[in-house]
């Protein structure tokens, strides 16, 4: 009854993964709640391949046929099929991992396992190499954020800086305010909102006194490891195992543990390694600590089915206003402003909508607090905006320095900066940035960009 329910459970999230890589690849007119990206939702499916091949192996190897064997089957191959485009390193890594894991407990006691593990271990790691090469520049790209994110810990060291996407921008902003905006390395910026690894984001959260809680981790695997588990649960331990091997590698490189579909695989898992070890101790035991398991389960379902509800809210907000239905998308910000889910990107969004029926005070207000949660270049380019109309420039400058510095390889911040003194008349000021305009690196040539350049050379042709 479990592999089933399991089994089901496995088919769901492969359905839900052939829909998102659908939204993601051919552009369909439907939101991805979740997914922003391909490479988060390849870990999703990776975990869910070595969720199953443990299970499909048990069933080929006891010459059990069935419908169940067919299912994982077909399940495991169109998954790969689809990992293969979602093009994650990290989701490949992890499943590398687990893959050696699953063949660790399957062959330990074979006669040529010392030199299995040894090669599997350097295959491990020269392919883990690999994958960092492959993208060389992504990869610049984390150590500059690994960097810039050290300084958010060394300034909160022990109980964290709360929540990390409400920070790291400005931090990045302060950074190249003291480093050159025209480097290599200004090149890899962009607006980032995860440190690409959820533990060392959950220390730079958290602190040292948070990160400490995580022995409670280590406590959790320590009972794994004492557990005997007959052969028919071994099956399902090692699937669940192999899972979260795959989710815990991966939150090495990206941020899969900040995403609710990979948190739900997570829990899942977690719970039917808690459930096959309460099957191996006391009753009394069991008494005890079943209800409590029960009762976490049902409370983080409930958590989840609140965030959905939240998230598909703020979907309908955002397609209201897409089809111009300006002032029920208001409303309906308005009614999510207060959403313990509300993570300060629909506060912009709502401040946005404000300011385009010109209720600026009531936007700047609104923007303030979404600062507090959420900051990105678009959200002080809107500040700015607003600050600009209510006359307030001093603020108006600062705002489009902090966007300037914040992404400093994109050229529209700085024209936006060089028109700012120009309307000011500070042509000291206006030249500056005219110039840098001129010498800096283009990422990505293109028309804009052009037209910007040409536009700025007939102004210091004058």
């Amino acid at each position: 009854t479990s592999v089933f329910c399991l089994s089901f459970f496995s088919t769901l999230f492969l359905f839900y993964s052939i829909h998102q890589i659908t939204i993601l690849f051919f552009k369909t007119e439907a939101n991805n709640t979740f997914f922003f990206n391909n490479s988060i939702l390849g870990i999703l499916i990776a975990a869910q391949i070595a969720f199953v091949i443990p299970l499909l192996i048990w069933y080929y190897k006891n010459k059990k046929h069935n419908i169940l064997f067919v299912l994982f089957a077909i399940s495991t191959f169109f998954a790969s099929v689809l990992l293969v485009f979602c093009k994650g390193r990290a989701a490949w890594i992890g499943l590398v991992v687990a893959l050696f894991f699953i063949f660790y407990s399957k062959l330990k006691q074979a006669k040529y396992f010392n030199i299995f593990k040894w090669l599997s271990v350097g295959f491990m790691a020269l392919f883990t190499l690999f994958m960092v090469w492959f993208k060389a520049d992504s990869s610049s790209g984390r150590l500059l954020i690994y960097k810039v994110s050290f300084k958010m810990f060394t300034d909160n060291p022990w109980f964290g800086i709360g929540q990390f996407e409400a920070n790291y921008n400005n931090y990045q902003a302060a950074y190249f305010s003291n480093h050159s905006i025209n480097s290599k390395e200004a090149l890899l910026a962009d607006n980032t909102f995860y440190a690409f690894n959820d533990y060392y984001q959950f220390l730079i959260e958290h602190g040292i006194v948070g990160f400490a809680f995580l022995l409670i981790v280590w406590l959790f695997i320590n009972q794994l490891r004492k557990a005997n588990f007959t052969e028919s649960q071994k099956q399902l331990a090692t699937a669940a195992i192999a899972s979260l091997i795959t989710v815990l590698v991966a939150s090495l490189f990206s941020y899969p543990l900040q995403i609710l579909p990979i948190v739900f695989q997570v829990i899942l898992c977690l719970s039917i390694l808690s459930f096959l070890m309460l099957n191996n101790k006391a009753k009394k035991a069991q008494e005890i600590y079943k209800p409590i398991a029960i009762v976490a389960i049902v409370a983080f379902c409930i958590y989840a089915a609140l965030q959905i509800n939240y998230k598909l809210k703020s979907l309908q907000a955002f397609e209201l206003s897409r089809f111009g239905f300006k002032t029920k998308a208001i409303q309906q910000y308005l009614a999510l402003s207060t959403s313990y889910f509300n993570d300060g990107n629909d506060l912009f969004l709502y401040a946005k909508e404000l300011y385009n029926v010109n209720q600026l005070q009531k936007a700047k207000a609104v923007l303030s607090v979404a600062k507090t949660k959420f900051a990105s270049n678009e959200v002080y380019k809107l500040s700015a905006a607003i600050e600009s109309e209510l006359n307030n420039y001093k603020n108006s400058e600062q705002d489009l320095l902090k966007v300037t510095y914040m992404i400093p390889n994109r050229m529209q911040p700085r024209l936006n900066l060089m028109e700012f003194y120009l309307q000011k008349k500070d042509t000291l000021q206006a030249n500056i940035w005219a110039n840098s305009i001129i010498n800096m690196p283009v990422k990505i040539p293109s028309e804009t960009t052009k037209a910007i350049q040409k536009k700025v050379k007939s102004f210091l042709a004058k």
